[in-house]
């Protein structure tokens, strides 16, 4: 009803995995209905996959807790995709700063947010949102407004990158 579709991995490899051709061979099928894709590209990014996903992609969101441990595996993660064949992706990233608590007193996200920012990358801050920590099923109806405002804001920045051909801001 939402418009939503989902695609999983292939239910037939024991181990649940799906290769890269496998993948690029559903995208090419998908594209032509579809004007966007999102692929979650899981835990190992060093994977075969994932590395054809990130050489492929128009654009990453780089998803992680609004930590201290999270700007450091962000800043980690934005280092080792510059020596990948995916490099040039890093100009059309957004690293996405998620609150996993209300109470985020103790972390200078300003401060994170500028040592990402000067790695070349979009920083986007997505607030502490109740109905987003319950981890069920998320209707959009009940997600907070700076929620709300937050990811149509990062939707927004993702599409830029993926239709601009500078690829970046």
């Amino acid at each position: 009803d939402s418009g939503l579709w989902l695609l999983t991995g292939s239910g037939d490899d024991p181990a649940g995995r799906l290769d890269l051709p496998a993948y690029q061979s559903a995208v090419a099928a998908l594209a032509r209905f579809f004007a966007v894709l999102v692929t979650d590209a899981g835990p190992d990014p060093s994977s075969d996959l994932n590395q054809g996903i990130l050489v492929d992609a128009h654009a990453l969101a780089l998803v992680t807790p609004a930590t201290v441990d999270g700007v450091v595996s962000a800043h980690q993660a934005i280092a080792w995709l510059r020596e990948t064949p995916a490099a040039s992706l890093v100009h059309r990233t957004v690293v996405v700063l998620s609150a996993q608590t209300p109470h985020t007193e103790g972390v200078d996200l300003k401060r994170g947010t500028r040592t990402l920012a000067s790695h070349g990358v979009r920083v986007a801050r997505l607030p502490y949102d109740r109905h987003l920590a319950a981890g069920a099923r998320i209707h959009p109806a009940l997600l907070g407004q700076r929620t709300r405002t937050a990811a149509i804001g990062l939707a927004a920045d993702l599409l830029t990158f993926a239709v601009s051909d500078r690829g970046g801001w």
